[in-house]
């Protein structure tokens, strides 16, 4: 293995980590805006913390995570809040009785975060609440 072979595998090896910072940080602010909402819930969620296992990002709870809901850092900041909200919600609403969350406030059904287009309606958005 020449000299550029083994800097570029090492870059590559720490390269995840060194992309990943600054993605890191914007779920992390995801998250701080999407927990306050699910808090209201009779049995509140907690401990929930953004993770980084090998070249993929994770919602994690309790040092649970929900394999399907990896985070990928090639959406807009509104995409990445639906996807925080998503994950949350497969930890929240993961197994039968547990509670739903979001709840549509027309409706009372629970909806799958998403991002509103044209045309749709009573769908659920996290959307960041005054302080």
């Amino acid at each position: 293995m020449n000299a550029l072979s083994v800097w570029l595998a090492t870059f590559t090896a720490q390269g995840a980590r060194i992309v990943f910072v600054g993605f890191i940080e914007r779920v992390d602010e995801a998250l701080e805006i999407v927990i306050p909402d699910p808090a209201t819930l009779v049995s509140p969620p907690s401990d929930f913390s953004v993770v980084q296992i090998e070249r993929s990002v994770y919602i994690e709870q309790n040092g649970d995570i929900n394999g399907g809901d990896v985070l990928v850092d090639r959406h807009g900041p509104v995409q990445l809040l639906v996807d925080v909200a998503d994950a949350v919600q497969s930890h929240i609403s993961f197994g039968a009785g547990d509670e739903v969350w979001p709840v549509c406030p027309s409706h009372g059904f629970g909806l799958h975060p998403e991002v509103r287009g044209v045309g749709r309606s009573h769908r659920s958005v996290p959307v960041p609440r005054a302080r």
